[in-house]
């Protein structure tokens, strides 16, 4: 066994300065994911050009209970429509057809912040789909473009047809006020 040095032993056995060292790795991690995060998908140059206020932002908590971090000022295009079905078959088939193309955003649509739909608590069979691009021009040019939502637009026109769904909705324009 090799004796240890009374200093080496007191630099191991400081709890403080290994969670002081453990806390400084992770927000350098943290610091590179962001700056790729803003890089890769928003388009800005880093974190430290983004401005002072995104990281005074972070420093004083702005996430969610889930950890996600509460975003400001993206002034998206929004999409919010409302489907109303007839039977709950069409609402399964055309909400199947929704995730297909869902997943497909998900994984190649960067302009797209936000794309879900949510079942109402009082009616079984009427949805609300809320969708949020980083403009109108990308949800016109880009997204409606895609055979993923041609798709999608295809089945849930033949549900239209059939009066199986009743759809409506409105676009917005975010004021950049608020988060999400």
């Amino acid at each position: 066994m090799v004796a240890m040095s009374s200093r080496l032993r007191k630099n191991i056995y400081q709890p403080n300065r290994w969670s002081k060292l453990l806390c400084a790795a992770a927000l350098t991690m943290t610091i590179i994911t962001l700056n790729k995060y803003f890089n890769v998908y928003r388009g800005t140059a880093s974190i430290r050009q983004f401005g002072t206020n995104r990281m005074e932002g972070i420093q004083t908590g702005a996430f969610t209970s889930t950890g996600r971090q509460k975003e400001r000022n993206e002034k998206a295009f929004v999409l919010s429509v409302e489907l109303l079905f007839e039977d709950k078959d069409t609402a399964t088939q055309v909400i199947d057809e929704w995730r297909k193309v869902a997943e497909w955003c998900h994984n190649n649509e960067a302009i797209l912040y936000h794309y879900e739909i949510a079942k109402s608590d009082q009616d079984p069979l009427k949805y609300h789909m809320y969708e949020r691009y980083r403009s109108k021009s990308d949800y016109l040019n880009i997204h409606k473009a895609s055979d993923a939502f041609q798709e999608f637009r295809k089945i849930l026109q033949e549900a239209q047809d059939r009066g199986a769904v009743k759809v409506s909705g409105s676009s917005y324009l975010e004021l950049g006020i608020g988060y999400v």
